[in-house]
Order: structure tokens, then sequence, then C-alpha cells
């Protein structure tokens, strides 16, 4: 940053900059022009901050870095969030697939079930409407299939 710029962070003059890097105490370059730029460690002047002089002025530089300083950190956080909850999604995925399946599968049983159900009255009407010699027929017949006599028309 500018020699101004770094004076504003550090709560110092430009001409205090200037002369802690001609003796080597901040780093820096100058460029072609002979302007010099100075590399300033932002996390250690977001700390010295609270020990500044009190006759010194927090420069509005200082208060926009730790701004942007608390932005990105909350940033960070929100993106960690974002990786955790697309994480679960990810996870979750593949048992929301399965739950519509199994949704899918439950519907088809139960138009099944129905269908059966109505098949079975069917029946039922069908044989109440029949004369008594084929009611025996029937009955004979299905006597040796063991069991569906009794699914069909119940314990008899």
């Amino acid at each position: 940053m500018t020699l101004k710029a770094a004076a504003g962070l550090l709560g110092i003059h430009p001409n205090s900059v200037r002369s802690r890097y001609k003796k080597g105490k901040l780093r820096g370059e100058a460029d072609n022009t002979g302007k010099i730029w100075v590399f300033v460690d932002p996390s250690k002047i977001a700390n010295d901050v609270g020990s500044m002089k009190p006759t010194m002025k927090v420069t509005k530089e200082v208060r926009n870095y730790n701004e942007i300083r608390a932005l990105q950190e909350h940033l960070k956080a929100t993106t960690e969030q974002l990786e955790r909850a697309q994480a679960e999604i990810a996870d979750l995925k593949p048992q929301a697939l399965e739950a519509v399946r199994l949704k899918v599968e439950n519907d088809g049983l139960r138009d099944q079930q129905g269908r059966g159900d109505a098949e079975i009255e069917r029946l039922r009407t069908a044989y109440a409407d029949m004369d008594a010699e084929r009611q025996e027929l029937v009955k004979a017949l299905l006597q040796r299939k063991k069991g569906l006599w009794e699914r069909i028309f119940g314990a008899s």
C-alpha cells in the first residue's frame, strides 16, 4: 500500500512510515517512479489498534479493514455451513429416493389390494346368486384347495 494508506492504518505520519521503511522495520519496495509501496500485515495492525495511544485517531481505513475482516469471517462461517448442508443433502438424497420408491410401491400394493377386495366381493355376490346345487359344487371344488374357501368365504 502507499505510504499515506499505511500511515492511516498505523496511526502515524507518512514520513514515519517512510523512515521505518528506510530503516528496514517495514518491508516494501520502490517502483520505477520512486514511489514507495510498503507491505503491512493487516492482522497485526488490527491487533495493535486497541493498543494505540488515546491521542491517535483510528482511521477510516482501519475501520474498513475491521469491517472487511468481520465480513470475511462471516463468509467463511457461512461457506462452512453451506458445505455441511450440501454434505447432509448428499447423504439424504439416496434415502429420499428410496422413500419415493417405497411410496410408489406401497400405492401400487394398495391399489392391487383394492382390486382383490373388489374381486372377492364380486365372487361372494355371484356365489350368493347361485342356486343351492351350484353352491355345493363350488364348495366341493374349493374344499380341495383348503384355505382358499376360508379366505374367500370365511370359516364355515
